[in-house]
């Protein structure tokens, strides 16, 4: 179902969690398919449509969560839209985000993709931060990366990779992530 700029029909929660004070409720009611909304402007940009369901699902995700996002329920939006870029989506992210052109007027020729709660450079060290944890080259993620940005996704990469401690707690919670995945995928 489209939405007009600024409408949403599905309400992010304010909090992160079930149960946690102050969440909205996001599930389906009785049983019906909860809607999916976009932006119909996003129809002849794949990217950004496809960067505005991922958002979607990570508010859908985060809300299932036991408990809120380490930045707090004030960063939601944030919160969601790094775990949409975790979930694999970070290049439609980094390639569709909000640019403003130099001067700041529209009729420049710059065209405005997709507003989202982090900038273009938030979401390219955001998917570096992705691709070192998952262990995918630079090689395979820069060809579909938008030229503007793939220089800055090299220094990123190359940032993630010199905080070897912080990268190893990281990488500690995606293996524990991960094992847990596989567990509940043999209990269903």
């Amino acid at each position: 179902m489209p939405s007009r700029s600024g409408d949403e029909a599905v309400m992010p929660p304010v909090g992160a969690a079930q149960g946690f004070p102050g969440a909205r409720r996001l599930m389906p009611v009785d049983g019906q398919a909860m809607p999916v909304v976009y932006d119909g402007r996003h129809i002849g940009n794949p990217e950004a449509l496809i960067a505005g369901f991922a958002h979607r699902l990570g508010q859908y995700l985060g809300y299932t969560a036991k408990e809120p996002p380490p930045s707090g329920v004030e960063n939601w939006s944030q919160a969601t839209e790094v775990l949409a870029v975790y979930l694999g989506f970070g290049l439609m992210f980094a390639n569709s985000a909000f640019v403003f052109p130099p001067g700041g007027c529209s009729s420049c020729g710059t065209s405005v993709s997709r507003e989202g709660a982090l900038s273009q450079w938030d979401y390219t060290y955001a998917l570096a931060i992705f691709s070192v944890l998952k262990g995918v080259p630079p090689r395979q993620v820069c060809p579909h990366l938008k030229k503007s940005l793939r220089g800055y996704f090299q220094r990123c990469v190359t940032d993630v990779n010199s905080r070897k401690q912080l990268l190893q707690h990281l990488q500690g919670m995606v293996d524990r992530d991960d094992q847990n995945l596989v567990v509940d995928r043999a209990q269903a």
